[in-house]
């Protein structure tokens, strides 16, 4: 499959939501590896040839509650083009599989807008925000909306850290490794909130 997507989970009610956005993709050249944190009795609230499970044996998270070492564990046992994330609390936009594959022909590291619904603390709606471009991203302005390229990432040996702002630093990483990175317009990351029209920016 082009797009593999990780999804770190401690077993939400929400995950059937965020796998239901993928099953709502336009392009359904996508595989998903759902990798649950030491859930006991785990199983997938949906079932599709696409998604796959692992549980770990041993709780990941720890005292941080960070998710990055359980995306590694999903990022090292799959395989295809472009690797994605979304969370189990979120959603993605039904054409986020078709943009990735489109726009991103070429690039190394691909990053969504994502959406805040309700705003955050800051009041703030959308990250990374409607005037940044690459050089404005930092800590707190962008988030897991981005897949990066396989063959990239094993070859840069790219993995998440056990820290705080994990997916800045990930993306910090890869574009210090030199990945070709484009920050596209498009909003295809919702973050704690009904699965939302699609949106871009004009």
């Amino acid at each position: 499959m082009s797009v593999t997507f990780i999804i770190p989970t401690i077993n939400r009610t929400t995950l059937r939501r965020t796998l239901e956005s993928l099953l709502d993709q336009t392009d359904p050249n996508w595989m998903a590896m759902v990798v649950a944190d030491h859930v006991a009795g785990f199983s997938l609230p949906i079932v599709d040839e696409r998604i796959f499970e692992f549980n770990c044996p041993d709780q990941k998270y720890g005292n941080g509650h960070f998710s990055g070492v359980v995306r590694n564990i999903g990022m090292a046992m799959i395989s295809g083009e472009w690797i994605a994330f979304v969370d189990d609390d979120d959603t993605i936009d039904p054409q986020y599989v078709e943009w990735l594959r489109s726009e991103g022909t070429d690039y190394d590291l691909f990053i969504f807008r994502m959406r805040y619904h309700p705003p955050r603390e800051d009041n703030v709606t959308i990250l990374p925000r409607p005037n940044c471009g690459l050089e404005g991203l930092r800590d707190g302005e962008v988030g897991i909306s981005f897949a990066i390229r396989e063959r990239f990432q094993m070859s840069k040996n790219l993995w998440f850290t056990t820290e705080e702002f994990e997916d800045w630093i990930f993306i910090r990483n890869a574009m210090n490794s030199g990945a070709r990175t484009f920050l596209s317009k498009h909003i295809a990351y919702f973050v704690r909130h009904e699965k939302a029209d699609s949106d871009s920016f004009t």
